[in-house]
């Protein structure tokens, strides 16, 4: 019996006069302005509402749990020269998310390294 594969998602047509028009509007590269488009903010609005978001939209971190412990000794370690390691994790979101908070400690003074695991030896 013959192998048949089926397409599993359709490729969505681009309105290439909206990529060029949110670029233009906006002050972007053409590459960027067909990524937000791709992601599904179509006008220069929706692209400009998502690029310049209000922190009234944002949840409050203190609602995570410990999140003002957490705070509180990331805080005091820099103000006492203490080190910090973030263990970070080897997928993408993990990754940067790891970067970001060691370069947000570094820019508040404080000494932070990175840790991410071997995928193949700790994952």
């Amino acid at each position: 019996m013959p192998l048949v594969l089926k397409p599993q998602k359709k490729i969505s047509q681009i309105d290439f006069g909206s990529v060029d028009e949110i670029a233009s509007t906006l002050g972007v590269s053409r590459l960027f302005a067909q990524v937000l488009y791709n992601r599904g903010f179509i006008s220069s609005s929706a692209c400009q509402e998502f690029l310049q978001a209000d922190e009234a939209g944002l949840h409050d971190p203190f609602s995570m749990l410990n999140m003002r412990e957490a705070s509180e000794k990331i805080k005091n370690t820099v103000l006492s020269g203490g080190k910090i390691c973030v263990f970070g994790d080897y997928d993408v979101d993990g990754v940067c998310a790891c970067t970001i908070l060691v370069n947000a400690i570094k820019l508040l003074g404080g000494c932070a390294e990175a840790y991410i695991p071997s995928r193949h030896d700790e994952g």
